[in-house]
């Protein structure tokens, strides 16, 4: 007879054993964050325990991640009012095209067998007669965030947000990666 899943451990510990794929998580962490952001915008909306779940189901993602989402919403959400970012103007997931000639202008090492570079952006904040980038980034606590730099290539993603928004004709002020991790601690970095 086998010993019972998460017996004698700790509720964070139970979470982190839990069937758990990064991206799926930081994929309805976005989606969470997007539909947020813009029902608060119109005053009409709170997150709930089973708005959070029901995402949690519809993309396979164990339901002891839940209060781990909620975490991180919440910890993004006091961020972004804590840094003063106008969000009721806010950009969510902005889309975007642009021709692979003008991204090998600055990216050489790119093939040249693709015609189009598409992407979405996660936040576009307007900061005066610009506009901010900002890309959150979810991560176990565990995880540094040197490493995720260097082996994700995160500077290299937000050049080509930057490199979008101008061939979309809007002009960039800034550009921040934020990650939050499981416990919901916020770590910044300007790129």
């Amino acid at each position: 007879l086998g010993s019972t899943p998460g017996a004698g451990c700790t509720a964070f510990e139970e979470v982190r054993q839990a069937t758990f794929d990064p991206r799926v998580h930081g994929e309805v962490f976005h989606r969470l964050l997007r539909l947020v952001l813009e029902k608060r915008a119109r005053g009409e909306f709170e997150l709930s325990d089973g708005i959070i779940a029901n995402f949690c189901r519809i993309s396979n993602l164990s339901l002891a991640r839940a209060g781990v989402l909620r975490g991180q919403i919440s910890a993004a959400l006091a961020w972004l009012q804590a840094e003063n970012l106008d969000v009721s103007r806010a950009r969510c997931e902005f889309g975007f095209s642009i021709p692979i000639e003008r991204a090998h202008e600055e990216f050489p090492e790119m093939g040249k067998e693709t015609q189009w570079l598409n992407g979405v952006i996660d936040l576009l904040i307007p900061k005066e007669d610009a506009w901010q980038i900002i890309d959150f980034k979810t991560r176990e606590s565990r995880s540094s965030i040197d490493e995720a730099m260097k082996n994700y290539g995160y500077d290299q993603q937000v050049r080509f947000y930057r490199m979008a928004c101008e061939y979309s004709g809007l002009q960039v002020a800034a550009a921040r990666l934020v990650f939050v991790d499981e416990a919901g601690q916020i770590e910044e970095r300007g790129v």
